[in-house]
């Protein structure tokens, strides 16, 4: 992860299926996913959602951009919910926002999407 403002580093991983980017901001880290997340891209995923809460001083909220994602399934559940139990257990907060069609219809069937902050 870069630091400053609107740093970019890059992408822990990428499949050809998943592309994700993690940047610093003042205001906290966003990570942005884009493409697919499924049993075989999740851990490029988790291992995102993991960076922020190795810093010393764990951010404020954790904003997760979904707006690129074209398919989702349980593994991207699992780990945003792994995620947002993180958050929790560092006293930050985990916001997911501009969720694309398929993760607003995961997280509506699935019944978590009271669980998770969503914005926009």
């Amino acid at each position: 992860m870069s630091s400053g403002t609107g740093g970019r580093a890059p992408a822990p991983a990428e499949d050809g299926r998943i592309r994700v980017l993690v940047l610093t901001r003042s205001d906290g880290p966003t990570i942005r996913v884009a493409g697919e997340i499924d049993r075989h891209t999740a851990p490029v995923l988790v291992d995102a959602l993991s960076q922020p809460w190795a810093a010393m001083t764990p951010p404020a909220v954790v904003r997760v951009d979904l707006a690129a994602v074209e398919f989702c399934d349980s593994s991207a559940l699992r780990a945003l919910l792994d995620a947002e139990r993180r958050a929790a257990a560092h006293g930050s907060a985990l916001l997911l926002v501009h969720p694309s069609r398929q993760v607003i219809r995961l997280l509506e069937l699935s019944g978590v999407d009271a669980e998770l902050a969503v914005a926009g």
